[in-house]
């Protein structure tokens, strides 16, 4: 697809008050612009810290963590590869409106920890307040609440995803 939202999970961070699995922490869009979903994806990835605030966030969390030498660019693409991600089609009307909401429902920042990260995560080194608080690799839209109407809009979402995959 063009346009959409991702959603990084992290093999070390499980899910245990809302279910089973890894935790979602990072949410992001694809397709604003000249560079497609897939190629954000790629960005993430395989770039320097200079293409994405995500790469950057964990760099600046293994400095924190490690000294000067942690953030290198090895160590960030280690990181960064082991996180698997999913991905959801959604025309670019709807793009910021479904991240955003993402982003607010997910957010431990300011509100009852819905999904807890674990002591050990990595953001917590973060020198950024809102990654340390919220538990995701995201600042923008931590602090807000989400629409409920926006569940609706996501199933949907999930919905039209399963169909054209079988």
């Amino acid at each position: 697809p063009h346009t959409g939202v991702y959603l990084f999970l992290e093999p070390n961070e499980c899910r245990s008050d809302s279910g089973s699995g890894m935790r979602v922490v990072r949410v992001g869009i694809g397709g604003t612009g000249k560079t497609p979903l897939m190629g954000r994806l790629q960005l993430h990835k395989s770039s320097n810290i200079r293409g994405s605030s995500f790469r950057r966030a964990i760099h600046e969390a293994l400095e924190s963590r490690d000294g000067v030498e942690g953030g290198r660019k090895e160590r960030v693409n280690i990181v960064v590869r082991a996180m698997p991600f999913l991905w959801l089609e959604v025309d670019r009307s709807d793009l910021k409106y479904i991240e955003r909401n993402c982003i607010a429902l997910l957010s431990n920042y300011g509100k009852p920890t819905l999904v807890p990260q674990s002591p050990n995560w990595l953001g917590l080194h973060s020198p950024n307040g809102k990654i340390r608080r919220s538990g995701l690799w995201n600042s923008d839209d931590v602090e807000n609440s989400y629409d409920p109407h926006f569940l609706d809009k996501l199933e949907e979402l999930v919905k039209k995803m399963c169909r054209s995959q079988v």
